[in-house]
């Protein structure tokens, strides 16, 4: 289990959601290839008070991984 803050930016949201990807030797780590999300807009959290006029947004993520698999077997959720 790890804790991730991501701070949003101005850009397309989706774009800003967490990712995984499994790692493999040799693999060069240039651009976003074979990335997945593991965080989607109905598992993120927000506060009942409107976020306008918020300057700086940041997207806390609690991600837990089973180890013991070996497919990626994350499951993650957020709060704004």
């Amino acid at each position: 289990m790890f804790y991730t803050p991501l701070w949003l930016g101005y850009g397309d949201p989706l774009a800003s959601l967490p990712a995984m990807r499994e790692w493999r030797p040799g693999r060069v780590s240039a651009g976003a290839g074979g990335f997945e999300r593991i965080v989607t807009p109905r598992r993120i959290y927000r506060p009942a008070r409107s976020l306008e006029g918020s300057e700086q947004l940041t997207l806390h993520t609690i991600t837990q991984c089973d180890g013991s698999r070996s497919t990626n077997a994350s499951s993650a959720f957020s709060a704004i």
